[in-house]
């Protein structure tokens, strides 16, 4: 299975898509303030971890969506790739994997629903949106 043909540049950009939409998903303008509220960060809380720096932050995250996005590539590989079966299978990804182990944080640690909602929906879409870059370049 590992063998088939997987376009590494789609992965690369599927990942950089998704990168982007997480800047956009979490920035102030659309649910960035309502994240940090959920968190529990304050504003002065986000300037000490921006001193800290996030390049390794940023590169940890780079790398974690290269995996997801290859695997998926390697899923969408094993079967003939149409929009509609990249879609299904990005949302059965995210149904089976993603929906599920995320969810063992807010059972256990308390933490509220709506950032379950808001984190996974996030992943819902950044999967949705590689599945369709992937089928595209495939």
């Amino acid at each position: 299975m590992l063998s088939t043909s997987v376009n590494y540049w789609g992965v690369a950009l599927a990942a950089l898509a998704a990168t982007l939409l997480g800047m956009i998903w979490y920035s102030p303008r659309l649910f960035g303030k309502e994240w940090m509220r959920l968190v529990g960060l304050s504003n002065k809380d986000l300037e000490k971890i921006k001193k800290k720096g996030m390049i390794k932050t940023y590169l940890t995250s780079i790398l974690s969506q290269l995996v997801m996005f290859w695997v998926l590539a390697v899923l969408l590989a094993t079967y003939p790739a149409t929009y509609f079966s990249g879609i299904a299978f990005a949302i059965f990804v995210w149904l089976g994997f993603v929906a599920t182990s995320n969810a063992h944080p807010f059972l256990w640690e308390g933490r509220p629903a709506k950032l379950y909602v808001l984190t996974t929906a996030y992943s819902l879409i950044a999967l949705i949106i590689g599945a369709l870059l992937l089928v595209a370049l495939t």
